[in-house]
This record gives structure tokens, C-alpha cells and sequence, in this order.
């Protein structure tokens, strides 16, 4: 059926522009968590980078997002369109641009949605700064440093179980759960609404909701 298309096409789409971005912003990831972590400035922590791990210390942890973040964006697009069928009455289509209460129903969607994708990535985001930060952090106080993800993934269940890959979920819900009802909301406000200039109106909107 149509739907059912117009599902599976935004399963895929919010894949291939996961990795996308992936691709373009991990190393900038890397630098931020590591500089935080650090204190130190931001070219002090690209020189440490380069002459202790080169290059490849600025993709720490990549193939850990690089094998999830894909499904976690498909998931997260999926779970909003199927929130959304929910909690408006003629599916997942669009209502009016000016309707308050599709709005509404928008952010709603985009925070179960968020929900979900929280879940999801919560795990995976804590492997990932572990992966980041190990050795500024092994090398500051003699904590574990971990060279893999297995490495990582078998040190957090043995310190906290299940439970402790979950370290930190209450802010990071906050943070994509709430700015998930926020974006989606910009992001559809501004989606265009007939096919011509949609490319441009597209990256326009996906732009400015996520600034």
C-alpha cells in the first residue's frame, strides 16, 4: 500500500542520511568529547590527537555509530510516522500548515519518536565516548582504557549490567526527546508543499530545524 511505502521510504531515507552525517561530523564529535573531557583547547586536543593516535584518533569509535546510527535514524523517522498515524486521526499525512493542533500532534509524535530512538542509542553513545575519551581519561587517573568496542561493551556489563549502558539516559532523554518534538515541529512547518524547488526547500527546512 501507499503508506506502507511512504513508511519504508523513510525507514531507508533516515538511514543513508544518518551515516551521511555520520561521515561528515565524527571526527567534530570527537574533538568536542574530547576537549570536554580534556579541559584542554580545542588545538591543544587536535595536537594531542595527531601525534599520539594521528588520524585515526579522530574517528575513535566511528564504526560503532557507523553500524548503528543508520538503523537508529531509520527507527527514530519510523517511529514518528507511526506515532503520528496514532495520535491524529488521518494518519501521518499533513494537516495544515497553520493548524495548531497538527502541531501539536507533530511534537507529540516527535517526542515518543525521540523516545524510542533514546532507547535505542543510549548504549551505543556511551560505548562511543568511552571509545573517545579512553585514553586522555586511562592516561589522567589509570582508569580502564579500551581499544575496541568489544572491549568497552564487556568492561560496562561487568562494572553495571544491562543497567549500566543506560548510564547518563535521564539528561540524554531530555536532550534528543524534547529537541525531537522541537525539530520535527520546524522541520514539517517548513517542508515544502508541492514538488517544485522541493530539493532546495528540503535542505532548507532539515537546515533550519536542526539549528
Amino acid at each position: 500500500s501507499r503508506i506502507f511505502m511512504i513508511d519504508w521510504i523513510n525507514f531507508i531515507a533516515g538511514w543513508l542520511g544518518g551515516i551521511a552525517g555520520l561521515i561528515i561530523g565524527h571526527p567534530m564529535d570527537t574533538l568536542k568529547t574530547r576537549q570536554q573531557s580534556t579541559g584542554h583547547s580545542l588545538s591543544t586536543t587536535i595536537k594531542e590527537i595527531y601525534q599520539h593516535e594521528g588520524i585515526r584518533g579522530c574517528y575513535k569509535g566511528f564504526f560503532v555509530q557507523y553500524f548503528t546510527v543508520g538503523p537508529a535514524n531509520a527507527v527514530f523517522f519510523f517511529a514518528y510516522g507511526e506515532s503520528l498515524k496514532v495520535v491524529q486521526k488521518n494518519g501521518s499525512g499533513r494537516v495544515d500548515f497553520n493548524d495548531t493542533k497538527w502541531r501539536m500532534n507533530v511534537a507529540l509524535a516527535g517526542l515518543l519518536a525521540g523516545t524510542v530512538q533514546v532507547i535505542v542509542t543510549s548504549p551505543i553513545e556511551f560505548v562511543k565516548t568511552l571509545l573517545q575519551t579512553g585514553n586522555s581519561r586511562s592516561l589522567k587517573n589509570g582508569g580502564p582504557q579500551y581499544k575496541t568496542a568489544i572491549q568497552a561493551i564487556r568492561g560496562i556489563y561487568r562494572r553495571g549490567g544491562l543497567l549500566g549502558f543506560y548510564r547518563g539516559f535521564i539528561p540524554t532523554f531530555w536532550r534528543d526527546g524534547a529537541s525531537s518534538s522541537i525539530y520535527l515541529v520546524v522541520y514539517e512547518s517548513l517542508r515544502p508543499r508541492n514538488r517544485e524547488h522541493a530539493l532546495t526547500e528540503l535542505i532548507t527546512a532539515g537546515g533550519m530545524a536542526g539549528a
